[in-house]
């Protein structure tokens, strides 16, 4: 589907879409109440996630940055609802066993991100050596 765009190699973005299609069989699960309020809300913000995984590809260093840094934003917020679909478990939220891998999958997802935003700033200081070395 993405075969001359790159981001088959993006291993982040292929990460969150698996992490999407994991917890749209989770949501379905969930208990009517929440699956049509907290399940919609944590699918779209999946969705928003993947999106700016997908903007950050295309974007220079410093629109990169920034980019990544909503995306750990957004992570965030996904674990608070994951949470908070965890607190309801006893209503037809997520189970404890679910919760842990939902947690383990968005912590490798964060890292993942951390690792990227890490590679762009080691990129531009070294870019930023060069440059000034030839400039004196």
């Amino acid at each position: 589907m993405y075969e001359n765009t790159g981001l088959q190699e993006l291993k982040v973005y292929q990460k969150a879409y698996d992490f999407y299609k994991w917890s749209s069989v989770l949501i379905s699960h969930f208990a009517r109440i929440h699956k049509y309020s907290l399940g919609i809300e944590i699918e779209k913000m999946i969705v928003h996630l993947i999106a700016d995984i997908v903007r950050a590809y295309y974007l220079s260093a410093k629109g990169k940055i920034n980019k990544l840094n909503e995306c750990l934003v957004t992570l965030e917020i996904i674990q608070i609802h994951i949470r908070m679909g965890y607190e309801m478990c006893m209503s037809g939220g997520i189970s404890a066993k679910n919760y842990e891998v939902a947690s383990q999958k968005i912590d490798e997802i964060r890292k993942m991100i951390f690792a990227w935003r890490k590679s762009i700033h080691a990129r531009e200081t070294v870019e930023c050596v060069h440059t000034a070395s030839r400039e004196g």
